[in-house]
């Protein structure tokens, strides 16, 4: 089954609660349709990009799951109706998001690509930078 990922923005001025009822909801839609939860990311109260039905913020929130198509239409139909729901985005991935653990239900920690001593760093940012080559111009 293909794996879709969906972004919804529910009304500012839902209550907590009635913000974990509406994704549970949601949820519970997306398991009628046999479809696999493979992450549930609240993104919480954020400023929008531009006004939503005269609103400045909005509740987000971000499933990923593994469902067939009509899981999805589903979905989106529930969300149109819902009178919480400011605005919602569906898209088909080819693959789970990377740097995540689905099992634990938060972000692994990003790590370095590359270590530096910091002896060495410091080294490194004391020595001056190389003159740029001035471009040669026959006349």
């Amino acid at each position: 089954m293909p794996i879709y990922e969906t972004l919804y923005i529910l009304h500012p001025e839902l209550s907590a609660a009635r913000v974990k009822e509406v994704v549970a909801g949601m949820q519970k839609t997306l398991e009628e349709s046999q479809a696999k939860m493979l992450w549930v990311e609240e993104w919480g109260l954020r400023n929008l990009a531009y006004d939503i039905q005269k609103q400045k913020q909005g509740y987000y929130v971000r499933f990923e799951y593994d469902s067939p198509p009509q899981a999805v239409r589903d979905l989106e139909r529930v969300l149109r109706l819902s009178e919480d729901a400011l605005r919602f985005l569906s898209v088909a991935r080819s693959a789970p998001s990377e740097g995540r653990d689905p099992k634990s239900q938060s972000p692994k920690p990003a790590e370095p690509a590359v270590s530096v001593a910091p002896a060495e760093a410091e080294a490194v940012a004391a020595e001056p930078a190389a003159p740029a080559e001035a471009e040669v111009v026959a006349a």
